[in-house]
């Protein structure tokens, strides 16, 4: 009789202690709706501590039932001692027991856990936990999130805090990190747009070169779409906005031009390599098919917002950057890329406010994106020609290639040269050997009738400036 008092115990232990993850929380099984329509902090303490009690009031008679073999086996224990040469027998059968009586005892094993927690929690206050403290974050910013948006965070809250296995006692408890850190991204991406105040003084003085164009002057249509963000960041409607095509060769300037206006606007660029991240999950999302997914994940747009949140910038605004643009988007001749156009397509149609993520079921609101793509060769796609503003960047005069490998590139090159020469160091005759190298490039172009770009002419700009902080800058001139 004191064995299977013993036995009825220990399994009922188990019951009690065990816990297969430690963000587990028993009373939202049947509160997580009236938890999460509270508005403030202190209404959803209120609404935990209220449910606390009611789980409190509802496990009465477990929790009899649990204190009744209790005292059942201390009672027994201390007027019915067993012999001393049965102690370590009864316990190993106890163990077997134990293991084998364990899985009927699971049914209970969850109202008694739920029961001595809630009273902890109903005296002391809800844990201060990881997912508590997101839980406050998110009822702070929950009116300025869409509802589906907050259905797919709630959703997430539940199966975080309603994960109870008890048949798998011992399961990593990097599955539930993994849905929580899901949850921690969905909330650092920024909620709130900013207002744009488009300078034109400072627009003017970082584009003051690119009139020089001898193709056109771009200088009017940068202006153009830059007024046009600025009057889209305080209105909600996408078609205020235009889009951007930038056609040149390598190295003409059309990826410093994009960063150049994020610098006039004063939001972040974020640059996407259509050429490295081809498929279309790469860049809006992948919905994980298990736990062990290690091909869904959040998408490089979603990414970027969130690391720029950790950096400081928590506005919607942004650049968005689809660079070599021409070579994944014109394969759909050739049957490849086509689900990419598509997107595009629904992506730069003027009524388009959100965007699907898989990962997160949520929208991603991109009417404050600018957006602009950029590429080598004109894009053949009709659908995409209409919807984008084309520039051409590039066949520049000699005079413009003279001017910015003086005015642009040399102190570019010269900063990482601080500590051993500056622009005060160079002479007139060094000014011309640089102008030498521009002339050099633009022969190149009148030669063979292809823009050669910037890259060469910038690095043998470095090769020059390298060699005149060796002492010996002459041997630049005569290699080129």
């Amino acid at each position: 009789m004191k064995l299977v008092a013993l036995i009825i115990t220990l399994t009922c232990s188990q019951s009690l202690f065990a816990n297969p993850n430690r963000y587990y929380d028993y009373i939202y099984k049947d509160n997580a709706t009236a938890l999460y329509d509270a508005t403030t902090e202190q209404e959803f303490r209120s609404a935990k501590r209220q449910a606390y009690l009611q789980v409190v009031l509802n496990g009465r008679q477990p929790a009899a039932l649990l204190g009744a073999l209790y005292g059942a086996y201390w009672a027994y224990t201390r007027y019915a001692p067993a012999p001393p040469q049965l102690g370590a027998l009864g316990f190993f059968f106890a163990g077997l027991a134990q293991s084998i009586l364990a899985p009927y005892t699971y049914n209970i094993q969850e109202p008694i856990s739920g029961f001595i927690h809630s009273v902890r929690n109903y005296v002391l206050g809800p844990p201060e936990d990881a997912v508590h403290q997101l839980e406050l974050h998110y009822i702070q910013i929950k009116p300025q999130l869409t509802p589906r948006t907050q259905l797919a965070v709630e959703s997430r809250f539940e199966k975080i805090r309603t994960a109870f296995d008890p048949q798998d006692l011992s399961s990593s408890p990097s599955q539930f990190d993994q849905k929580l850190d899901a949850v921690k991204q969905i909330l650092a991406l920024p909620v709130s747009s900013k207002p744009i105040i488009f300078d034109n003084r400072l627009f003017l003085n970082e584009f003051s070169g690119y009139q020089n164009m001898a193709s056109a002057n771009p200088i009017p249509e940068l202006q153009r779409f830059c007024h046009s963000l600025a009057i889209a960041s305080r209105h909600t409607n996408p078609k205020l906005k235009s889009a951007l095509y930038l056609e040149g060769a390598p190295g003409v300037g059309k990826t410093e031009a994009v960063f150049r206006l994020g610098k006039v606007l004063g939001i972040p660029v974020i640059k996407i390599n259509l050429a490295e991240f081809p498929n279309i999950g790469q860049i809006k999302g992948t919905s994980c098919e298990d736990n062990h997914d290690e091909n869904c994940g959040p998408g490089l747009i979603a990414s970027s917002l969130i690391a720029n949140s950790k950096l400081g910038y928590t506005h919607k605004n942004a650049l968005l950057f689809f660079d070599e643009a021409d070579q994944v988007l014109n394969r759909v001749h050739e049957g490849q890329g086509h689900e990419l156009v598509s997107f595009m397509l629904d992506f730069l149609e003027g009524k388009t406010q959100f965007i699907d993520n898989p990962y997160f079921e949520k929208e991603l609101d991109v009417r404050h994106f600018g957006i602009i793509l950029a590429g080598n060769n004109p894009l053949v796609n009709k659908a995409l020609q209409s919807r984008l503003n084309t520039l051409y960047f590039g066949n520049y005069t000699v005079g413009y290639r003279i001017q910015a490998g003086r005015e642009r590139f040399l102190p570019e090159v010269l900063q990482d040269y601080a500590e051993l020469l500056k622009l005060e160091d160079f002479s007139e005759s060094d000014f011309e050997k640089i102008d030498l190298i521009a002339k050099a490039e633009h022969q190149k172009l009148l030669a063979t009738g292809e823009d050669p770009g910037f890259r060469n002419q910038i690095r043998q700009i470095e090769r020059f400036v390298h060699q005149k902080a060796l002492g010996s800058p002459s041997e630049i001139l005569s290699a080129n």
